[in-house]
């Protein structure tokens, strides 16, 4: 008896190989996607290195329920971020934060909006 895991991994296998190996595109000159595939050069580590930031910033680790402490107030900060250490950087502005995830600004916090 087949699971109907196993019959949708089917049809999501048939729809794939139907898109990619049989179904010529206009946009590609009604060639199939499989014959523009070319694999990256970029190799894919197995494991990513430690996050590590420079010596002097402020780091927090971002909290299960998404927020981070500051201050002695708490922001929300991006779902993706859960238990991960963010870098706070002072802007020019004072009582503004950027919030950093290695190199990648992704928030601001204003010390005036937290919650306390």
């Amino acid at each position: 008896m087949k699971t109907g895991r196993a019959i949708g991994l089917r049809k999501v296998h048939r729809w794939r190989d139907r898109y990619n190996l049989e179904r010529p595109l206009e946009a590609l000159g009604l060639d199939v996607p499989a014959q523009h595939y070319q694999p990256s050069q970029r190799s894919f580590p197995e494991t990513l290195p430690p996050i590590q930031y420079d010596q002097g910033e402020i780091v927090r680790k971002v909290l299960r329920d998404y927020t981070l402490c500051f201050h002695g107030k708490e922001f929300k900060v991006s779902k993706a971020l859960r238990n991960q250490l963010v870098a706070l950087r002072p802007t020019a502005q004072d009582g503004i934060f950027d919030v950093y995830f290695c190199q990648i600004k992704i928030d601001q916090i204003h010390l005036a909006k937290g919650k306390p």
